[in-house]
């Protein structure tokens, strides 16, 4: 069971996008690795793959009804994902876009481990992504 966007301190269209993501990394709309669309190290950017993005971004995106596979982006739409993730999010959300963590790499996150990450910030608060990541990496740096 998820807590409620004001529990979470998050606004109604973030808590939402959040649970979009989510189905999308866990069903493998979002994948990640070098032809992904899911990279926590890149807040949003277009490739030869389509549209990069970490948590933060495809948040941002999802929020404005663009949707996985939906073509390039344009650089204002970019600069705004660039601006959400970095200071117009809510305050709440920064450990779940920004891990606390630096032991190990950003862009080595699954999207398994962003899944779990936002399912464990939607029903506690906190994305621990320390305890995710030590799943694969068995509790080592990576």
């Amino acid at each position: 069971m998820f807590k409620t966007p004001t529990e979470l301190k998050i606004t109604p269209r973030e808590h939402a996008a959040l649970i979009k993501v989510m189905g999308w990394l866990k069903d493998g709309s979002l994948r990640g690795g070098d032809d992904g669309q899911f990279d926590m190290s890149q807040i949003c950017e277009v490739s030869i793959c389509g549209t990069v993005a970490c948590i933060g971004g495809w948040v941002f995106l999802a929020r404005q009804g663009i949707a996985v596979g939906a073509g390039a982006l344009d650089d204002g739409t970019i600069d705004r994902a660039d601006k959400y993730v970095s200071s117009d999010r809510s305050p709440a959300l920064k450990n779940l876009y920004y891990p606390e963590d630096r032991r190990w790499a950003w862009e080595a996150i699954t999207a398994s481990e962003a899944a779990t990450a936002i399912a464990n910030f939607l029903a506690t608060g906190y994305p621990s992504w320390s305890s995710v990541v030590a799943e694969r990496t068995g509790g080592k740096d990576a």
